[in-house]
């Protein structure tokens, strides 16, 4: 899936979006703020639902062009797959709040589907993907400001739900 993936406590949050969405700033924000680094550009989920990392150094946009960053320079980097907790559709839009809300399981396995890059040469394995990780996990959507500050409230939103990451 196109996702950024963090993980903390034992379990993997995904972050889908398209290209340009602000997935490599969040996660390197989130990263710094304490959470494992396990992707920025791919979730794979494999055979028994574990998102596995897929580390590479974070490609980040800025003022002045590209930027690559090694991971390991910016916080801790996972050698092993995680349970899925938390999948946050969220994207950048300048000025917004961040008003996280449950998307309902059909949904979330549609939306899930359409971040999913094999669906076209593997509909199956990206249902079966989908649709485990619309009913294992919370599922919310919310557009974001800057990605520190989103970072903060994302994580503050995990401690408030109860979500074990």
């Amino acid at each position: 899936m196109h996702a950024g993936v963090v993980a903390g406590n034992g379990q993997a949050m995904v972050l889908p979006g398209r290209s340009r969405a602000g997935k490599s700033t969040l996660v390197k924000a989130l990263v710094r703020a304490g959470a494992t680094y396990c992707s920025d550009e791919y979730a794979c989920v494999t055979a028994d639902g574990a998102v596995a990392p897929f580390a590479r150094p974070l490609p980040l946009r800025t003022e002045s062009g590209r930027r690559v960053i090694e991971p390991h320079t910016i916080g801790s980097v996972a050698d092993e797959s995680f349970p899925p907790g938390l999948v946050l559709f969220t994207r950048y839009v300048r000025a917004a709040t961040f008003e996280p809300e449950i998307v309902p399981p059909a949904a979330a396995a549609l939306k899930i589907f359409d971040n999913t890059i094999v669906a076209e040469v593997q509909p199956d394995r990206a249902s079966r993907a989908a649709a485990h990780l619309a009913r294992t996990a919370i599922v919310m959507r919310s557009d974001r400001s800057d990605a520190d500050r989103a970072s903060e409230q994302i994580l503050d939103l995990v401690d408030r739900t109860k979500v074990p990451l």
